[in-house]
């Protein structure tokens, strides 16, 4: 299954709202062995659209994505998942590419436009296998945000949360919080992946 509402020009992207009572879920690949996913990203100058996801229980699986991020001078779009009992991010596809959500800044230009901001409201988040939740910076646009509104994280097998830069820059970058208890068995929160003299962003206990 693939949604999209990226922008390729100067106007704004479309939002994207899915409801459910009982549950959403993004799982295998087309005939290309693409994940997926849902693209509501800027290319170029115009911004990107809002995503919003709620539903009792949520999950990505197989190496879908969830991408907001910003390719040009545009900005990149909001992304939340919310109102959930718990949400699922596992597995990767035949590729190998992970599970993931992301919404960073991609241009690599000082004109380039900010990354959006996640999001995301559950009791438990669950994120294994590679699978991977992540704001980014190549140039001169800000990381963009990551908000955790939870009360149980679990990483396992690999799975990641970060915030970083690849470049030189000097925005501030957003912060990752969340709420109660986080279980973390030996894999990894990068929170300094700055290549540069720029801020990465802040993980807050």
């Amino acid at each position: 299954a693939y949604i999209s509402s990226e922008t390729l020009g100067g106007g704004r992207g479309g939002n994207i709202r899915l409801e459910a009572r009982d549950s959403v879920s993004f799982s295998g690949e087309d005939q290309t062995a693409s994940g997926s996913g849902i693209e509501a990203s800027a290319k170029y100058s115009g911004h990107a659209g809002e995503l919003v996801i709620e539903a009792k229980n949520i999950s990505l699986t197989d190496g879908a994505y969830i991408n907001s991020g910003s390719h040009g001078s545009g900005d990149g779009g909001e992304i939340f998942l919310g109102n959930a009992e718990t949400i699922v991010l596992s597995g990767t596809d035949t590729k190998g590419n992970p599970t993931r959500i992301y919404s960073g800044s991609e241009g690599t230009l000082p004109t380039a436009g900010s990354g959006g901001k996640i999001v995301v409201s559950a009791r438990n988040l669950s994120l294994s296998d590679h699978a991977s939740i992540s704001v980014s910076s190549k140039g001169g646009g800000e990381a963009g945000k990551m908000d955790l509104n939870v009360s149980e994280i679990r990483l396992g097998s690999g799975a990641s949360l970060t915030s970083g830069t690849e470049r030189e820059n000097v925005h501030e970058f957003g912060s990752m919080s969340e709420r109660d208890n986080i279980l973390i068995p030996g894999d990894r929160v990068d929170v300094t992946e700055d290549a540069g003299s720029g801020m990465t962003g802040s993980y807050i206990f």
